[in-house]
């Protein structure tokens, strides 16, 4: 049985903020991607309603969002410099 929309919001709870800036933005996102689908790490993209400079990856749990925000930077694409 699919979970009702509350028990789904509730499901995504662990939230890791992407600031969208730089020209290298996309490639990162792109290495983000890949990098999740390897690893097979359920997430949602969300756009927040207060700010417009970000996106918020939402996370099953606390343990995928923490292996996220680890994840070596040379697999997240080019550096901003």
């Amino acid at each position: 049985m699919a979970p009702s929309p509350d028990d789904a919001a509730e499901i995504w709870t662990s939230e890791v903020l992407i600031p969208i800036a730089g020209r290298h933005f996309l490639a990162r996102l792109e290495a983000m991607e890949r990098w999740l689908s390897e690893w097979s790490i359920p997430y949602q993209v969300v756009h927040p309603a207060l700010d417009d400079s970000v996106l918020v990856l939402r996370f099953p749990r606390e343990r995928f969002a923490r292996a996220f925000v680890a994840m070596p930077l040379r697999d997240m694409g080019p550096a901003e410099r």
